[in-house]
C-alpha cells in the first residue's frame, strides 16, 4: 500500500490518481461521483497512464488495466485504428476489444473486459475446461430448440448453428478483482464471467449460455480462508418484462406478481418458452413465485436517448438463476428497444449519428443475492468442499451420462478449497464500469453490428 510520504514522492509523476475509501465511509460521505477510475475499499493507488498499474490493484469497477484502456482510447483519438479490421483478420474464438493493437484496424463489435486480468488467480482462459487459450465460447454453446423441447440432454439438430456461429457479437467478458460485500465475510472477491448477451437482438431468448470462474474468501479484506469455484451451462432468465424507463426491473417485476401493482403485468411478455427444458417461475402449479429471474428491457424514449448519449444507469437488467449459482447483468446502453412480439426495435443510434452511442459498450455483473455452497459437496465432513463433476446443461433433471470431459452435454463444475456456506457480491458503489465504444469523438461509432449488413458473424435470426 502506498501512503503518506510515499504518495508524496510519487504525486508529481502522477498524470490521474484516485483516492480510495471504504464503501460505508463514501456513502456517509455522500461521495456520488462517477469516475470509473474510482475502486472498492481499498489504499490510495496512483495511476500513471504511461505506465500500466499492477494488476493486483485494480478493484472497483475496472475489468481492464486503466492504463491499457486510456492508451487504446488516445490512440484511437490520433487515428491509430482508423482502418476497419477485415474479416480475415478476425478470430471468433479469440477476445478482442473494439480495436486491435496488433494489426492496428477496429472492429464492428467487442467483447467487454479483458479475461488475462486475473490469469494470476483463475490461470489461463479456457483451461478449466480443456481449451487453454480459448477465450470466446466453450463446449456448451446453445442452439435453437424447440418452445416445447424438456430434454436437457437434447441433441443438437444438424442444420441449426452453434451460438457462436449464428450470434458471435454476444460473447461478453465482465471481469473483477478485490471485490467487497456487506461486512468483508463470505464474499465473492474475484471473478471472471463470459456470458452471452446479445443486449436487446437476443431478448426473446430464455436460455443463455455462460462460463464462470469466481474466487470466494471468508474474510475478503485478508483474502483469507478462500476457494475457487468454475462453472457453467445455460443460464435460466425466465421472463422478459419491458417496462417504463421510470421504473426499478426488480421492484416492478416483483409488484407485478405481488399484487401491489397489477397495472405492470402488462408489461410481462407472454411467450411460447415459457415450459421449456422446466417450467418458468409464477406458473399455475409452480413451486415457486417469480422473485429474480427475469429480462429486464426498459422502454427508453428518443427524448431520453438524446439527454443521455451515452446510455442511463439499468438500462436493461437480466437477473439469471439456476440451482448452484445466479447473477445478474445491468447494461447501461443496450442498442434498441424491445417490442411487444420479443423482437429489438429499431436501434437508438443510427449508423450515421455521431454523438449517440446506445451501442452496448457498458455493463457490469454481481453474483446477487447468494452464491451456495451446499454441504453436500463436503465429502469428509471437515467443512471443506472439494469437488468435481459434470452437471447437463441447465443443472436441473436427467444427469448427462458418460462424462469424461466439457462437451455440448457435459459441463463440467469445480469446487476447490471451499468453505461450506453463502458467498455474497457487492457492486461497489457509485462507479460505472469502462465504456469500451472508444470510437473518436465526432464520428459515427464504430460499433456497428447490429445494423442490417454490418455483421461479422451472420445474425440471421435464430434464437
Amino acid at each position: 500500500m502506498l501512503m503518506g510520504a510515499a504518495c508524496g514522492a510519487l504525486i508529481g509523476l502522477m498524470i490521474l490518481s484516485v483516492t480510495v475509501r471504504p464503501s460505508a465511509l463514501a456513502r456517509a460521505n455522500g461521495d456520488g461521483a462517477q469516475s470509473p477510475f474510482a475502486t472498492s475499499p481499498r489504499a490510495y493507488v496512483p495511476i500513471t497512464l504511461n505506465n500500466f498499474m499492477s494488476d493486483a490493484l485494480i478493484s472497483g469497477e475496472l475489468g481492464m488495466n486503466p492504463g491499457r484502456y486510456e492508451q487504446m482510447k488516445r490512440d484511437a483519438a490520433m487515428g491509430v485504428y482508423d482502418r476497419p479490421c477485415s474479416p480475415s483478420e478476425h478470430d471468433p474464438n479469440t477476445w478482442h476489444t473494439l480495436v486491435d493493437p496488433v494489426k492496428k484496424c477496429h472492429y464492428n463489435h467487442h467483447h467487454g473486459d479483458d479475461p488475462s486480468l486475473v490469469d494470476d488467480i483463475f490461470g489461463p482462459v479456457g483451461a478449466w475446461f480443456g481449451q487453454p487459450g480459448r477465450s470466446i465460447a466453450y463446449p456448451w454453446q446453445t442452439f435453437p430448440i424447440s418452445d416445447t423441447e424438456t430434454n436437457p440432454n437434447v441433441d443438437k439438430p444438424a442444420n441449426v448453428k452453434w451460438e457462436n456461429e449464428a450470434k458471435h457479437e454476444g460473447f461478453i467478458w465482465i471481469v473483477r478483482r478485490n471485490q467487497m460485500c456487506d461486512g468483508g465475510r463470505n464474499c465473492v472477491t474475484d471473478f471472471r464471467l463470459q456470458a452471452h448477451f446479445m443486449s436487446s437482438h437476443d431478448a426473446p431468448v430464455r436460455f443463455h449460455s455462460f462460463s464462470a470462474e469466481l474466487r470466494v474468501c471468508a474474510d475478503a479484506v485478508r483474502k483469507a480462508g478462500c476457494g475457487l469455484i468454475r462453472t457453467g451451462g445455460w443460464m435460466n432468465y425466465d421472463k422478459l418484462f419491458i417496462p417504463p424507463a421510470s421504473e426499478d426491473c426488480w421492484v416492478a417485476f416483483n409488484a407485478a406478481y405481488d399484487g401491489n401493482r397489477p397495472d405492470l403485468l402488462q408489461h410481462v411478455v407472454e411467450q411460447a418458452n415459457w415450459r421449456q427444458l422446466f417450467p418458468a417461475s409464477g406458473l399455475p402449479g409452480g413451486d415457486e413465485p417469480p422473485f429474480d429471474e427475469f429480462r429486464c428491457h426498459k422502454v427508453i424514449t428518443p427524448e431520453q436517448v438524446r439527454a443521455n448519449p451515452r446510455g442511463m444507469p439499468n438500462a436493461a437488467e437480466w437477473w439469471g438463476h439456476i440451482p448452484d449459482i445466479r447473477f445478474r447483468i445491468l447494461v447501461w446502453n443496450p442498442h434498441a428497444n424491445v417490442g411487444r412480439n420479443g423482437l429489438s426495435t429499431t436501434p437508438h443510434c443510427s449508423p450515421t449519428d455521431a454523438t449517440c452511442r446506445w451501442t452496448f459498450s457498458r455493463f457490469t455483473a454481481e453474483f446477487d443475492y447468494v452464491v451456495p455452497v451446499h454441504d453436500s459437496l463436503d465429502t469428509n465432513g471437515d467443512g471443506i468442499a472439494d469437488a468435481r463433476g459434470f452437471e447437463n446443461r441447465v443443472h436441473t433433471g436427467a444427469p448427462p451420462q458418460n462424462c469424461t470431459r466439457a462437451t455440448e452435454k457435459c459441463v463440467p463444475y469445480e469446487y476447490v478449497g471451499m468453505r461450506v456456506g453463502t458467498y455474497n457480491h457487492d457492486l461497489a458503489p457509485n462507479q460505472t464500469p469502462l465504456d469500451y465504444d472508444i470510437t473518436p469523438a465526432g464520428r459515427p461509432s464504430w460499433i456497428q453490428w447490429f445494423h442490417p449488413g454490418n455483421q461479422i458473424a451472420h445474425l440471421d435470426g435464430q434464437p
